[in-house]
């Protein structure tokens, strides 16, 4: 079979995501963006188990609305996934400020979802080791 490229659309209420996969056997996969924390609990998790995906090449945050990250952040804190990520794509405010990814802290006075939200990945990135911005040298993705 020649190499073929799929966009699996997996349900996301309002938000986006999307699985796109090529190549023959074994195949590659990008994930972008996970919608709410229900799509990775009802259906992003079950597919990659189901589908044998033990490996995504790259997993791209679009921004910091809820309804694109937060399924991003049940999978990060999944503790019984063992897919592999072997780069991520997304712009912390730290990226964005010229500064270097180093603290946890959340700024207290940010909204409780969105752009938290977008701060609480950047620990979880960190603590599972993914690479990140690789292609960028570590800066915003532009």
């Amino acid at each position: 079979m020649p190499d073929r490229l799929t966009l699996t659309s997996l349900p996301a209420k309002e938000g986006d995501c999307l699985l796109v996969s090529w190549g023959e056997q074994p195949r590659r996969h990008i994930l972008i963006d996970g919608g709410r924390a229900w799509t990775y609990k009802n259906a992003l998790a079950d597919h990659l188990e189901s589908e044998g995906i033990s490996e995504l090449e790259l997993v791209v945050v679009t921004h910091v609305d809820r309804d694109h990250i937060d399924g991003i952040l049940a999978f990060l804190s999944d503790s019984r996934s063992r897919v592999k990520v072997r780069n991520v794509w997304f712009n912390s405010w730290d990226h964005l400020n010229g500064n270097a990814i180093v603290t946890e802290q959340i700024d207290e006075g940010i909204e409780s979802f969105g752009a938290r939200m977008g701060e609480a990945i950047t620990p979880l990135i960190l603590e599972r080791g993914w690479p990140w911005n690789r292609q960028f040298d570590g800066w915003p993705v532009e």
